[in-house]
C-alpha cells in the first residue's frame, strides 16, 4: 500500500512515500533513506537509518488507490537532521605559473 510517512520530529516534518504494509500506532519501522534539498541557496540531505514508531495513522481517501498518512517519530534519543553539503570543485585544481626572481647575468 503506498503510504505518505511524515517524520514529526525532524526540522520540516517531511514527507516521504514509501510502499509499506498496512501499520497501526505504535508499530515500529526500521526506514533507510536519504532526502535532498535545496534551502537559502544552499544544497542540504537528511540521511536516515533509524527505527521509527508510528505515532499516527490515517487514509487519504480522495486519491486511488487510497494512501495511508502515517506519522513517525524516532526511537533513537537523536533524531536524523538535516546536513549541508560541501560542493566538490568543478574541475581539477590549476596552480598558478611558478614566479623565480630575476638573476643578473
Amino acid at each position: 500500500m503506498l503510504s505518505l510517512v511524515e517524520l514529526t520530529d525532524v526540522n520540516g516534518s517531511p514527507v516521504i512515500k514509501l510502499e509499506l504494509p498496512r501499520l497501526f500506532v505504535g508499530d515500529p519501522v526500521r526506514l533507510k533513506f536519504r532526502l535532498q534539498r535545496n534551502k537559502g541557496g544552499r544544497t542540504e540531505v537528511l540521511e536516515a537509518d533509524n527505527t521509527f514508531r508510528i505515532t499516527a495513522v490515517g487514509f487519504d481517501t480522495n486519491t486511488v488507490p487510497h494512501r495511508q498518512v502515517l506519522s513517525v517519530e524516532t526511537t533513537q534519543p537523536k533524531p536524523p537532521s538535516w546536513v549541508a553539503v560541501k560542493r566538490s570543485p568543478e574541475g581539477p585544481r590549476k596552480l598558478p605559473p611558478a614566479c623565480f626572481p630575476k638573476t643578473p647575468i
